[in-house]
């Protein structure tokens, strides 16, 4: 039997505010991006983005 890899989780967000400098990111404000629900919360938390359902 074939070892699978755990499946990532995903969550959408929009962007609200410029992530390039203080997260090294380069996503562009106003669209929406699928990441990493560990990345989406720390942008959200932090009040540059907004989840998207």
């Amino acid at each position: 039997m074939a070892t699978r890899k755990p499946k990532i989780k995903n969550k959408k967000v929009k962007i609200l505010l410029p992530v390039a400098g203080k997260f090294n990111l380069s996503f562009d404000v106003g669209k929406t991006y699928t990441m990493e629900v560990k990345q989406a919360n720390e942008l959200i938390k932090a009040q540059y983005a907004e989840e998207v359902k």
